[in-house]
């Protein structure tokens, strides 16, 4: 059982492993123990972002390098182990940006769709909700009817999405001194489109991520700014696609 525990606490977990076991069924615990993970890889200094590499790059042995060493433990493009760790994360990061951005555009184009009455069998659940989140992003409520509302909020919150400046509206659901710390260290986004397209395609913003993605700038990286510039992506998650969720629109 101790060995079972360190694959989860879970009891339900517990006894589908015992089930699969049973049936012969391979898990990602098995798998696990079967591969062997890459020594350079684990450390994050393996580069395959271009048709030059892929490149495998190992960190520093020993505590003490001299120059000359280090200038040899670079890719072809000139990215130093750093480098490429700092830019995988990025990556990463703007992966799991995208694919939580899109699963709340997958909910704010429900929602309007309620709106504008063409998803049979759907409704707004909260009414206070609603015109709660109304306010928050001022939009005038008066007499209006909660379809109308609605309409308003699906097509700012589609907007979002695509937003080229200034900051996404959802941020103010943030506490205050959260949205402070935000601003004052640069990492408050812009629309998840913008944002995730700059970091992997586009050497976009000047002596930011310039050089994320783009072989002939890496070795110039920066890479405090590049895993500082993480941060302003990864607020995505939560203050674009998440914020979709929380008018619940639920089946009648």
């Amino acid at each position: 059982m101790p060995e079972k525990k360190k694959k989860s606490i879970d009891q339900a977990t517990l006894e589908m492993l015992d089930k699969a076991s049973e049936d012969s069924c391979s898990t990602v615990f098995d798998r696990a123990e079967q591969n062997m993970p890459c020594p350079i890889g684990a450390e994050g200094s393996c580069c395959k972002n271009c048709s030059m590499g892929p490149c495998r790059v190992s960190l520093a042995v020993g505590d003490e390098e001299d120059s000359a060493t280090k200038s040899l433990r670079r890719g072809v493009c000139g990215a130093t182990p750093e480098t490429i760790a700092a830019r995988n994360f990025a990556r990463m990061v703007a992966a799991g940006s995208a694919a939580h951005g899109d699963h709340g555009r997958r909910v704010a184009e429900l929602f309007k769709a309620v709106a504008h009455g063409k998803a049979p069998g759907y409704q707004i659940k909260d009414e206070q909700k609603l015109l709660q989140l109304a306010l928050e992003l001022g939009i005038q409520i008066g007499d209006r009817s909660n379809e109308d509302i609605a309409k308003d909020i699906a097509d700012i919150a589609m907007a979002e999405f695509g937003k080229q400046d200034g900051e996404i509206a959802f941020v103010k659901r943030a506490p205050l001194k959260r949205q402070e710390v935000w601003q004052q260290n640069g990492v408050v986004p812009r629309g998840v489109d913008r944002e995730v397209v700059e970091r992997l395609v586009v050497p976009g913003r000047t002596a930011v991520v310039l050089y994320l993605c783009h072989p002939r700038y890496t070795a110039r990286c920066q890479r405090g700014e590049l895993l500082v510039e993480s941060l302003r992506y990864a607020r995505l998650v939560g203050h674009t696609g998440n914020n979709c969720l929380w008018i619940a629109v639920t089946r009648e």
